[in-house]
This record gives C-alpha cells, sequence and structure tokens, in this order.
C-alpha cells in the first residue's frame, strides 16, 4: 500500500541585512583595513617607536631639567638605581651636571628632524627620478641609472666628508648632506617597480585610451609602488639616526650647543672608566630606537607588500 505523500515545510529564504551605505560603509570600510593593517603588529617594538615620536615632539614639555643647565654640584651624579644617584637626575648626569634624560629627549628631536627632512627631500627626489628612468627608459634611463651608481658606489663617509668640507657643520646642512646621499636607493627601487607595473594591463589600457604621460604615471603607476616606497622609509629612519649620530660623533655632523646622541657618545667616551652612564645611555637609546624602527618596518613590508605573504 503506497505512503501518503507527507507535507513539506516551505523554507523561506533568509533575507541579508540591508547593507551599510553612505558615510557609515565608508567608516566600516576604513575600520576593517585598519584592523586588517594593525593585526599582528609588534606591540612593544610599537610603544618603544612610539615613546620616541612623543619624545621628540613635546620634547619642551616632558624634559625634567633644561638640557643646557649645568650644575658642578651634581656633576657626574649617577643614575637613581646607582649609589649615590638621585631621583631628580634618574638616568644621572654628565661631567658639566647637565641631567642626561632631558638630553637624551631633546636629543630625539634632533635625529627625528634630520630623519624627516632628510627622508622626504631624499625621497622626493629619489621618486621623481626612478618614475622618469622606469617609465620613459631609452637614454634617459640609462643616463639617470648611470648617476645612481655613481653615487651608490661611492663611500658613504667619503661623500660627507667632502660636502661638510664645503657647506660647514649645522642641522641645516646635515638634512642637505643626508638627502644628497640617500636619493639613488629610492631612485633605484621605484625605478625597478615601475619596470614591472607599466607592462600590466591597466596602464596599457590607459595608453590606448590617449592618456598623457604624466596622468599615467601619476593615477596608475605611483599608487602601485607607494607601498614599496612606505617600507623603505621606515626602514631609513633607523639608518639616517645611525648616520647622523655618526657623524655627530666624528665631529662633522652638528656642533654644540645643539644636543645629539651621537655628540653625546663623544663627550661621554673620555669618562667611560669612572662614569659609563654618559656613554650607555645614548648608546642604548639609538640600539633601542634603530632596533624598533627595523622591526617596523619588516613588520609593514610583511603587510604591505603581497609577495611577502604566504597564500
Amino acid at each position: 500500500m503506497a505512503a501518503e505523500p507527507t507535507e513539506t515545510a516551505t523554507l523561506r529564504p533568509v533575507e541579508p541585512a540591508e547593507p551599510l551605505s553612505g558615510p557609515g560603509r565608508r567608516v566600516e570600510s576604513y575600520w576593517v583595513r585598519l584592523r586588517s593593517l594593525v593585526h599582528g603588529a609588534p606591540v612593544l617594538t610599537g610603544v618603544m617607536v612610539a615613546a620616541f615620536l612623543v619624545a621628540a615632539i613635546f620634547a619642551p614639555w616632558i624634559a625634567p631639567h633644561d638640557p643646557g643647565a649645568a650644575s658642578f654640584l651634581v656633576a657626574l651624579n649617577p643614575p637613581f638605581w646607582v649609589e649615590g644617584g638621585s631621583i631628580a637626575y634618574p638616568l644621572g648626569a654628565d661631567q658639566l651636571g647637565r641631567d642626561i634624560l632631558s638630553r637624551l629627549i631633546y636629543g630625539a628631536q634632533l635625529s627625528l628632524i634630520v630623519s624627516f627632512f632628510a627622508i622626504v627631500i631624499a625621497g622626493s627626489v629619489g621618486i621623481v627620478l626612478g618614475l622618469t628612468a622606469g617609465y620613459v627608459g631609452g637614454a634617459i634611463d640609462s643616463l639617470i641609472m648611470r648617476i645612481v651608481d655613481a653615487f651608490l658606489a661611492m663611500p658613504f663617509i667619503l661623500m660627507a666628508l667632502g660636502f661638510v668640507a664645503a657647506l660647514g657643520t649645522s642641522v641645516t646642512n646635515i638634512v642637505i648632506v643626508m638627502a644628497i646621499t640617500n636619493w639613488a636607493r629610492y631612485a633605484r627601487l621605484v625605478r625597478g617597480e615601475v619596470l614591472s607595473v607599466k607592462e600590466r594591463d591597466f596602464v596599457a589600457l590607459a595608453r590606448v585610451a590617449g592618456q598623457p604621460r604624466w596622468r599615467i604615471v601619476w593615477k596608475h603607476v605611483l599608487p602601485n609602488v607607494t607601498n614599496s616606497i612606505i617600507i623603505l622609509a621606515t626602514l631609513d629612519l633607523g639608518r639616517v639616526i645611525i648616520l647622523e649620530a655618526s657623524l655627530s660623533f666624528l665631529g662633522l655632523g652638528v656642533q654644540p650647543p645643539a644636543i645629539s646622541w651621537g655628540l653625546m657618545l663623544a663627550d661621554g667616551r673620555s669618562y667611560m672608566t669612572v662614569a659609563w652612564w654618559l656613554t650607555v645611555m645614548p648608546g642604548l637609546a639609538i640600539l633601542f630606537t634603530v632596533l624598533s624602527l627595523n622591526i617596523m618596518g619588516d613588520w609593514l613590508r610583511d603587510r604591505l607588500d603581497p609577495r611577502q605573504r604566504i597564500e
């Protein structure tokens, strides 16, 4: 005997929630992108980089003492955790009785100023020349790249000696020296990226559409090499800090009364056996700042460069 057909329940499709539109959707999209970018960020190095930036930007408000005020009553005063130290000078005082912590904070300010402007100038020159060489090609490409090779082959200290001898020692001249010696790195990187990007389909379609060269480079090529430029600039921050400290240590950088971590190292080397904190403190500041910037640069490379991602 055939079984009676049973009534089947009618399944209604679940209507999807109405997507956000307008400003709400844009805010959600920006938040998702930001959350994806910062996911897995190195927290400790991020805190150290943030501390460096805060110290550099707000140095006049957070420094406990005037960095140039000398007091022979506290000359060579040790850090507060060493016998004879004082909490008023937590990292100790130098041979003239100046607070080391305040000088480190103002030294961070000078390092940030030199690094920022040197990278902006070097990056601007290198990007323009790299875009020109990579997109135009031909004799212009050959000429620009021969100049780049010459700059990259010359030792940095040798170039710095020549430029400092010609321009003199000041913060402005150090920025110029850093920019002159670093622009070739950006030009080579951008040129290599442009050679790859300009062969892609969307660039070919833009050419077929009759767009002028400058518009193609500005709207289609440059945005696709920006990530590599950001990564190089982040890694270059630490490199420029070391170069500036090296020049100041050798007497080729900024001169007193300007405050530099390299100058602090040079001033304290004669007291290493009796006051180790004069060299250890600025040395640690350079070490941790540059290490943190390099780790952040590696992390940015992993996040922004699709070739570094594991599928």
